[in-house]
């Protein structure tokens, strides 16, 4: 089926670091399989192209191949692309492209996705959808939620570092303080002292 003119494309791009691991990945696919479900084309055709830093590119129709696949020195992924496309109705697509930018000049975004469908509802939806899952996957999501946890705990470890030395300081003055008091004593009683270091 040719393409028709009648579509809507929603595309969005993130220049932010990402952390991709299994888990999300396999939750990125699900969510588009799931959209594609409920847009009545189950089972959409999802090809994988996976670039590694030495030029070779794979491709594949299975996740499960883009898994196995080593990431490491010379063959370390420099690009993910995923796209998925209707098999009811070809207008009905999507992309999504996850690139190391550090790695190659070439590549401008992390992270870029594109939308097209001829239900302008399913394209929101399936954009939105997508949105929420990268935004799981983007390493500045990841820092705040880092960041937050990390205030927490300074906090913690303060407080707790106060009371510590709040309870040591006051033993260490008492005892101090008795002494002081008994070395008071003794002068004012005109006793010899010995003073050991």
């Amino acid at each position: 089926m040719a393409l028709t003119s009648n579509y809507t494309e929603s595309t969005r791009s993130f220049s932010d670091g990402f952390f991709l691991n299994e888990q999300e990945f396999r939750r990125l696919i699900d969510t588009i399989n799931e959209q594609f479900d409920k847009n009545g084309a189950p089972n959409p055709q999802i090809k994988y192209t996976v670039t590694h830093r030495n030029g070779l590119v794979a491709e594949s129709f299975d996740q499960s191949d883009v898994l196995r696949i080593e990431n490491a020195g010379s063959h370390q992924i420099i690009s993910l692309s995923i796209a998925a496309t209707s098999t009811v109705d070809q207008n009905d697509n999507v992309t999504v492209s996850f690139s190391n930018k550090y790695a190659e000049s070439r590549f401008e975004d992390s992270i870029k996705y594109k939308v097209i469908g001829v239900n302008r509802d399913w394209v929101m939806v399936m954009s939105s959808l997508i949105d929420e899952r990268l935004g799981r996957i983007k390493s500045s999501s990841l820092i705040k939620r880092f960041s937050t946890r990390a205030v927490v705990m300074s906090i913690l470890l303060g407080v707790t570092a106060f009371a510590i030395y709040g309870t040591y300081r006051t033993a260490d003055q008492s005892s101090t303080a008795k002494v002081i008091s008994a070395i008071e004593a003794r002068h004012s009683n005109h006793e010899r002292l010995d003073v050991r270091f």
